[in-house]
């Protein structure tokens, strides 16, 4: 018997996707790349079923976008998401995230006044032609979504600019981002030299990133210290530099 295929969905909620895309902007910054390379840049080792899940979800919250020659880069969308400059304007890009994904749109319109279970939405995604497990998947993507979404302390505006967004069913998902460039990073400390990257952390345990031409070792070795800031009570605002000798 054929398998059922669901309709497209993220199948990660948004704070997993946001984290991926802070490990894709250690890696690649905003460069364009192919999907083999960004699926490296993910963490994951090659392009497959997973990894593809991963860009296409990313790529439905707006937090990737398409370029020229089919590459995908990191949209500003997801610059605000990861380098705000105030929490309304971290709210607001949170907010549009979410939004982003048409089926969430969908389920924000059906449940405007609360939270739905995830049986209620299961069961109602399976209605609208989803696999079980399609629909629990998306079931979980939503809420991990909206409850991050609710914790935010600052509400979004009024005005969703995700409402504008058009989505071409040709591109796999990809939705390119208007919105507000945020301050460059490079700004949070001095230029870098190439095999330098910078760590600032903020007082609310806030951790930014700056990175020049990291190949893989030095890639990994920001993720360690980023293991293990991230894994103690950080409280500063002092940027931490690291040269890396070829």
């Amino acid at each position: 018997m054929p398998t059922t295929r669901s309709p497209k969905h993220p199948s990660i909620g948004l704070p997993t996707a946001l984290e991926r895309t802070k490990v894709l902007f250690v890696a690649h910054q905003q460069n364009p790349a192919t999907r083999e390379v960004v699926a490296h840049g993910l963490g994951f080792n090659k392009l497959h079923g997973q990894s593809r899940r991963f860009i296409s979800a990313l790529s439905q919250y707006g937090l990737l976008e398409k370029v020229d020659g089919g590459e995908l880069r990191i949209s500003e969308l997801a610059m605000l998401c990861l380098f705000p400059q105030s929490e309304q304007e971290h709210a607001e890009a949170v907010h549009q995230a979410a939004s982003s994904p048409k089926l969430f749109r969908e389920l924000q319109e059906k449940y405007p006044d609360s939270l739905p279970t995830e049986e209620i939405i299961s069961s109602w995604l399976v209605r609208l032609k989803f696999s079980p497990t399609g629909a629990e998947r998306a079931a979980i993507a939503y809420r991990e979504t909206m409850e991050y979404v609710e914790s935010l302390s600052v509400a979004p505006s009024s005005e969703d600019p995700a409402a504008e967004s058009a989505v071409d069913p040709a591109d796999d998902g990809v939705e390119t981002s208007s919105a507000r460039p945020p301050e460059s990073p490079a700004s949070y400390g001095g230029a870098l030299a190439p095999g330098q990257f910078q760590v600032t952390a903020d007082e609310n345990a806030r951790v930014s990133v700056h990175a020049l031409q990291l190949d893989r070792d030095k890639v990994q070795k920001l993720r360690d210290m980023l293991d293990h800031l991230l894994g103690g009570d950080l409280v500063s605002d002092e940027p931490i530099m690291l040269s890396v000798d070829n």
